[in-house]
């Protein structure tokens, strides 16, 4: 049976609190390297957070660095009834006269009546063309109803741009075959073979059209135009045509100066968002960094650095409405912008997007510099890490030596205690065969 123990008994010492207080003499190193790993730990998150305002400054700066995103168009009609329009940055300013004559139209057929949707049709095979593209539907007793030929038209895999339905009406149930595409070249043609039944009555020459299949007829700036679809892309360079009815419009592709505008703004509000991200990391976890400096001191040098060389009106962000002004705060002067914009558009865009002398070309080759791979902020955050794996070494060998050191105070202590314990019961015992000794009577 083992021994049971309680140290602190024998002796009346506070065993567990005279350990734990010499074990806490023990721990203030290790305390003082957990402190310094948590300040490596925030360190490393600080960078992070770095890292994210590069990354959201870096998206700002691809919506600006090239001359394709300044060509933001925003065509207008002048009667969005018959037309609308999109354009791209390949598209031309100017006017374009459009005259609908006929809008592209999708084939629709459909059946005699039937009794109704579950009467049988025959078995065979119905081959389905929708243009020059065509595919079986083999029809034996198990789907020779007319809900069931429904079904093997739009589930089967062949398909090439048929929809089945079928439509109960007052006289009975018709099928109805719609091809999915407008225009001419998307015309239906059913044939039929097998051993028939009524399956013939599904076949084109049996089928009443109700929808002819019709090109869109329309004319662009006076030149005769046909397609197939009534959304139509491959006419007018950079511009896309939505024909919706028959008459004319006029269709205007302007600038949208506008949407440049936001896109500078949304450019002027992530640099100050990251200014202010640095602002704070340099009064918290990474003060004293010279890598902030590098950064604000880098960018500060590109924006007070005109541009050389470049076609246009204007050299520095400041002539079209970018500047800082007294606390630092990048800001945009948005009439500026539009002004600039009107006078020299061109001029505007080689600022920002020049591949060489640009704001953006110069901004980006900074930012790219520290968030890369191997770059200024992964270089910080390798040696972090490898200061953090450190800690967490010493960590480990001194919480062991530690548990080790406590194990050892607390036998010392106990054998102690133990000790004690026999002297005051050989002192108690000695003390009680003293007190039963005869007393001595002096005499006077």
């Amino acid at each position: 049976m083992g021994t049971i123990t309680a140290p602190g008994i024998g002796s009346g010492l506070d065993i567990a609190g005279i350990v734990q207080s010499l074990v806490a003499v023990e721990r203030q190193p290790l305390d003082r390297i957990e402190s310094r790993r948590s300040a490596a730990q925030a360190e490393l998150s600080a960078y992070g957070r770095l890292n994210s305002g590069l990354d959201t400054f870096q998206t700002a700066l691809d919506d600006l660095d090239s001359f394709a995103n300044f060509r933001i168009f925003a065509p207008t009609s002048s009667n969005e009834e018959i037309a609308t329009a999109t354009a791209s940055s390949d598209a031309a300013e100017g006017d374009t006269d459009v005259v609908v004559t006929q809008l592209a139209q999708r084939n629709v057929l459909s059946s005699t009546a039937f009794v109704d949707a579950e009467t049988v049709i025959g078995t065979g095979t119905l081959s389905i063309a929708v243009g020059a593209d065509s595919f079986d539907i083999t029809l034996d007793s198990t789907n020779n109803t007319l809900s069931a030929i429904r079904d093997a038209i739009n589930n089967s895999s062949d398909n090439t741009g048929i929809t089945a339905t079928v439509i109960n009406a007052n006289d009975g149930s018709h099928l109805i075959l719609s091809a999915d595409d407008t225009g001419l070249e998307n015309s239906i043609t059913i044939s039929a073979s097998g051993d028939g039944g009524s399956l013939s009555a599904l076949t084109s020459a049996n089928l009443t059209v109700e929808e002819v299949a019709l090109d869109a007829e329309f004319t662009v700036s006076g030149f005769a135009v046909t397609s197939a679809s009534n959304s139509v892309s491959n006419v007018l360079q950079g511009v896309s045509f939505d024909l919706l009815a028959v008459g004319s419009t006029t269709i205007t592709v302007g600038r949208d100066n506008a949407a440049v505008e936001e896109t500078v703004q949304t450019f002027v509000d992530a640099f100050n968002t990251l200014n202010t991200a640095i602002n704070g990391l340099r009064a918290g976890d990474l003060q004293g960094d010279s890598l902030l400096l590098t950064i604000s001191s880098g960018a500060r040098n590109i924006f007070n650095t005109a541009t050389t060389g470049l076609s246009g009106s204007f050299s520095t962000l400041s002539e079209i409405g970018v500047a800082f002004d007294e606390n630092g705060v990048l800001t945009l002067d948005s009439d500026s912008l539009i002004t600039a914009l009107n006078t020299d558009f061109r001029g505007v865009s080689n600022l920002f997007a020049d591949p060489t002398q640009g704001y953006v070309t110069r901004l980006q080759d900074l930012a790219d510099g520290l968030t890369q791979s191997g770059g200024l902020i992964d270089s910080r955050e390798e040696g972090v890490n490898q200061r953090i794996t450190n800690f967490d070494v010493q960590v480990d060998r001194f919480e062991d030596r530690l548990s080790r050191i406590e194990r050892r105070l607390l036998n010392q202590f106990t054998a102690l205690d133990v000790l004690l314990g026999t002297l005051n019961n050989t002192s108690n015992f000695l003390s009680t065969q003293l007190a039963s000794l005869p007393t001595i009577q002096r005499r006077n």
